[in-house]
């Protein structure tokens, strides 16, 4: 099953509390539903990435290789897109590099 992750992403302080944020996820997720992802995979900050539909429920059985508890979350961009999946996610190459 393919799905996609957005790479990490942080605002400048002096750009934080102007939505710029949000802004960049809402546009983000967008693209994928354009693109016809059925979800979207993330390692980031619950309190952030939960006022978007993101669960950490939904990633509770998909094995994260940087691990993440609470903060690797998912979202389903079409119902039921991640029923019945499970294993080990598998980036690509570059988010190697990001360790």
């Amino acid at each position: 099953m393919e799905s996609i992750s957005p790479a990490p992403m942080s605002v400048l302080p002096e750009f934080q509390r102007l939505r710029v944020g949000t802004k960049l996820l809402m546009v983000g997720i967008s693209a994928c539903q354009a693109m016809g992802h059925r979800s979207v995979l993330v390692l980031g900050h619950p309190f952030f990435y939960s006022r978007f539909g993101f669960s950490a429920r939904l990633a509770e059985t998909l094995e994260n290789p940087f691990g993440g508890g609470e903060a690797w979350m998912a979202l389903e961009l079409v119902p039921d897109a991640l029923k019945g999946v499970e294993g080990r996610v598998e980036y690509p190459a570059p988010f190697g590099d990001l360790e």
